[in-house]
């Protein structure tokens, strides 16, 4: 398992190294870790297989921010993250997670320097794009505790952050990963509005979310699949009609996922619903 995500992160590296004006390349900051981005072409590596998203409109640029356990684009525009990219490998249990912060954590890395009470009345939950449990219980509890930081953070419905939205980090941090060793994120918000609507703080309430779930099958066949899903989707089972094609989450978004890869690859992986993967989600219909 460890090889074959090396042979085929080498491959990539060198397609990066190939490819002008890569995402990670875009303005960047130290992680509250400390890690500098340093060479920009390697700044994806620990967070995902296939380089960061790239913007291609200029609503879905941003900054670029690295963790201990995650990686997110942040508009400063929106005050949300257009993106978060983390790696999540399997585990041969499952632990149990440390304490969650009481409070979330204002970014001073941003601008906007939202807060915790940012939100505060609003109806909308703190929404975590990076999880807390999954990160938690692979990085540790410092990297537990970035993942409280605002820049991370996307108003939600109470309904869908608690419900689906939830189903699906389980998911990922337990079937999926256990299923393939070790998989790669990508998610974030969806804003269908040219001018969303916004919290009284200014932070701008997305229409729908996306999150796409990338892996390397055996003989190092890439796979994926992109899963949307509205502010108003609610309940435990996450319908089969969130599954969705790549193409169709960067039309809604204006980023570019997986750029680095080899034409052929990229076409076939973006235009796919993913339908084989709805027996390897476990959920039913």
């Amino acid at each position: 398992m460890t090889s074959r995500f090396a042979l085929f992160r080498a491959l990539v590296a060198a397609l990066l190294l190939a490819a002008a004006g890569c995402a990670a390349a875009r303005p960047s900051a130290a992680g509250p870790g400390g890690a500098e981005p340093g060479a920009a072409l390697s700044a994806w590596r620990p967070y995902a297989c296939a380089g960061f998203p790239r913007a291609t409109r200029g609503a879905a640029s941003f900054s670029l921010l690295l963790n201990r356990g995650y990686a997110v684009g942040y508009s400063e525009t929106r005050r949300d993250p257009l993106w978060a990219c983390y790696a999540v490998k399997a585990l041969p249990n499952a632990p149990k997670a440390p304490p969650r912060p009481s409070r979330f954590i204002t970014d001073t890395r941003t601008r906007g320097r939202v807060t915790h009470d940012d939100y505060t009345g609003s109806g909308y939950d703190r929404g975590h794009m990076a999880p807390s449990y999954a990160i938690a219980t692979r990085f540790g509890q410092e990297a537990q505790r970035e993942t409280f930081l605002m820049s991370n953070i996307c108003p939600q419905r109470p309904a869908l952050n608690q419900q689906p939205w939830r189903k699906i980090e389980e998911t990922i941090a337990h079937g999926l990963a256990g299923h393939f060793g070790e998989v790669f994120v990508t998610c974030g918000p969806i804003f269908d509005d040219a001018t969303p609507p916004a919290l009284a703080s200014g932070v701008a309430v997305p229409s729908a979310f996306y999150c796409i779930v990338a892996a390397v099958e055996g003989g190092g066949r890439f796979t994926a699949v992109a899963l949307a899903l509205p502010q108003s989707a609610s309940g435990t089972r996450v319908a089969r009609e969130a599954l969705t094609t790549i193409d169709a989450v960067e039309a809604r978004t204006g980023l570019d996922f997986f750029a680095p890869l080899p034409d052929d690859v990229e076409e076939r992986l973006e235009a796919s619903r993913g339908e084989e993967w709805w027996g390897l989600l476990g959920w039913e219909g």
